[in-house]
């Protein structure tokens, strides 16, 4: 099989599972980049009937921590006198959070609806950075919205769960990332798949290895606070109107 993000024919089968407990699918790992993908997923439109999953209850707390984690990175390294955009924004829950807190948020998302930062969707503002938190391992070709992200803001910072190469997943029950249970998770990265991204689109490259990465055509400076802050596992909530009055 062809893979979806360096395009060689490396991508070997690894095992197949059940999608949506009723399709069996087959997964592939490229040798070339390190990427992990399913097969072509033609259960995609079966699954964004509903734009979130219904037994996704950990909403509330993953924005909470992004938010904990996004201020701080945005404050100290980026400003908060810029536009900032989130992409695949869910139902506005980070955007209206980080707004509240003092940041010029927009919301974009081709799926769900904004229910949370109405009045504040993205119209061709000027954009600083663009904020994509749990989007990537649901793109069958990556590359595409990360073209689309490209055209708007130099900088992206994102998120999504990293796996070992030198432990590759041999069933779903091996990871809780696979989520099969509903069916959207298609894309799976190991470090080696991010950093061939960045090579492939001149990209400086920044990551805690883990869970939370930044791409950017610019120079990036101050690089060690910024794994820092990527690693931090979680930092106070910076009340920025509070510091600006």
């Amino acid at each position: 099989m062809n893979c979806t993000i360096c395009g060689s024919n490396l991508a070997e089968a690894v095992f197949t599972g059940r999608i949506l407990d009723k399709y069996d699918a087959g997964y592939f790992y490229c040798r070339e980049c390190g990427h992990l993908q399913t097969e072509t997923p033609f259960w995609l439109k079966e699954v964004y009937e509903s734009a979130l999953p219904p037994n996704d209850t950990g909403i509330i707390s993953r924005n909470t921590s992004l938010v904990a984690k996004t201020a701080p990175i945005l404050y100290f390294l980026f400003g908060k006198n810029h536009t900032y955009l989130d992409w695949g924004a869910g139902y506005g829950l980070f955007v209206r959070t980080m707004r509240d807190i003092g940041f010029d948020f927009r919301w974009h998302d081709q799926y769900a609806a904004n229910l949370f930062a109405r009045g504040f969707e993205y119209n061709q503002e000027k954009i600083e950075l663009i904020t994509c938190f749990e989007v990537f391992e649901h793109l069958p070709d990556p590359f595409i919205q990360i073209d689309k992200m490209l055209k708007i803001a130099d900088t992206i910072l994102f998120s999504t769960e990293l796996y070992s190469e030198r432990n590759i997943p041999a069933t779903q029950q091996n990871w809780q990332y696979f989520a099969p249970e509903h069916g959207q998770h298609i894309s799976f990265f190991s470090i080696r798949t991010l950093e061939y991204i960045a090579t492939k689109k001149n990209l400086n490259f920044v990551s805690n290895h883990r869970n939370l990465h930044l791409f950017s055509r610019k120079p990036l400076k101050h690089k060690t606070i910024l794994r820092f802050l990527l690693s931090a596992h979680r930092l106070m909530l910076i009340p920025i109107n509070d510091l600006n009055p």
